[in-house]
């Protein structure tokens, strides 16, 4: 649906979804086909509110490194069967064999297998064993149908079914505390890394600057409103 090769890219706000539904009812039987949502195969991208939902391949499949999502949440396709797609290792979010380098803060997939029972090995599907990958507070929920996740992320975090639809992965690959180290890492930027860093400054700037106009014409119409 949406592929991503340029670096230093930003999304803000988006939504990815595969039509579960059309005028004629529901879709069933892998129609519709899209594979994913979002895949993202260059460096230093980052995802501000981002959202896949019932893509028949991993909803995102994410290829970059020094990548960074804040906030994801994903719906697993309605119609797939255990053998078209838990089977052939699909999951809500991927991260690929090459990445060892990534962020991910409130990372969350929910399952409704409606058509048939599917178990799902993981919501969360990390390719690297590398120390450089990081998930904060990881989700997954169990919201109807049959089958469910059997963990968070890997074998990492309890899996969701009926009656118990909740499972939270507080962290992988936590940043150790010490007297000598923070949360946030010491990271020596390329001249490049910089540029992008300044560019996100100004793309800040230039958005506060529109929400201040956007309020002011806001005002003004209200005043317009109270003279009629």
């Amino acid at each position: 649906m949406m592929e991503i090769n340029n670096q230093y890219v930003i999304i803000d706000h988006t939504w990815l979804w595969r039509a579960d539904h059309d005028i004629a009812g529901s879709v069933k039987y892998s129609r519709n086909y899209v594979e994913n949502g979002l895949q993202v195969n260059a460096d230093n991208v980052k995802a501000f509110g981002l959202f896949s939902e019932h893509n028949l391949g991993d909803l995102v499949q994410w290829n970059g490194n020094n990548g960074e999502v804040y906030f994801y949440q994903s719906e697993l396709p309605y119609d797939v069967t255990q053998q078209n797609y838990a089977d052939k290792g699909y999951a809500g979010f991927y991260l690929g064999d090459s990445v060892t380098n990534f962020r991910g803060y409130g990372v969350a997939v929910y399952t409704y297998f409606r058509d048939h029972t599917v178990w799902q090995p993981e919501g969360i599907k990390v390719s690297s064993s590398s120390s450089g990958i990081h998930f904060q507070n990881s989700y997954i929920r169990y919201l109807n149908g049959d089958g469910g996740l059997n963990h968070v992320l890997n074998g990492e975090g309890k899996g969701v079914k009926v009656g118990d639809t909740d499972s939270y992965l507080c962290s992988h690959n936590a940043y150790s505390l010490s007297s000598n180290r923070t949360m946030t890492p010491q990271i020596r930027m390329s001249a490049s890394e910089t540029k992008a860093a300044k560019f996100n400054t100004r793309l800040r700037g230039v958005r506060a600057e529109l929400e201040l106009l956007t309020k002011r014409q806001e005002k003004a119409e209200q005043s317009q409103e109270v003279r009629k």
